[in-house]
């Protein structure tokens, strides 16, 4: 289990392996009905390589995997980017349970400089397909009202695709 994995190589390759599944998961339920969504943070990880692997050679048979990634999996219908504020990533982050990434100094010196590196990616990345980007900060999803503004956007979005 990831949990219990002291490398950080085996992270990367635990989400990335996560991701991958999903991804084909999804277009095996596109295919057989239509419009499916899926929740992981990137299809590709490759913004992420040098934070869990500082060796290079481990480097470039990452970016290797992140290429084949990029070449065999076909991007989606549509693009939902959550992205918020660092007081609310924190706090999410937090609250998420997983106890391996928990700590009073873990957000700021492990999944902040991720999520920097995250956003760098993505605004230099060509969309191949319709994104909406959401700001998260201030919205509860388990208020309806709040969830609504997600759910509109992805109405609109759809609508035109």
């Amino acid at each position: 289990a990831i949990k219990t994995q002291t490398r950080p190589l085996d992270g990367w390759l635990h989400f990335r392996n996560r991701s991958a599944h999903m991804h084909i998961e999804a277009q095996k339920l596109t295919e057989a009905n239509g419009k499916v969504f899926l929740d992981v943070t990137w299809v590709n990880n490759l913004p992420y390589i040098s934070f869990y692997s500082v060796d290079p050679f481990e480097q470039s048979l990452l970016r290797s995997i992140c290429k084949i990634d990029a070449e065999t999996l076909p991007w989606p219908d549509l693009i939902i980017i959550l992205t918020s504020d660092d007081a609310t990533s924190e706090k999410l982050w937090l609250s998420s349970g997983r106890e391996f990434e928990q700590g009073e100094t873990y957000y700021r010196t492990r999944l902040l400089p991720l999520k920097r590196e995250f956003e760098k990616y993505v605004s230099g990345l060509e969309m191949r397909c319709p994104v909406i980007e959401i700001d998260r900060s201030g919205l509860d999803f388990d208020k309806p009202e709040h969830l609504k503004v997600v759910t509109d956007k992805i109405d609109a979005a759809l609508a035109l695709h």
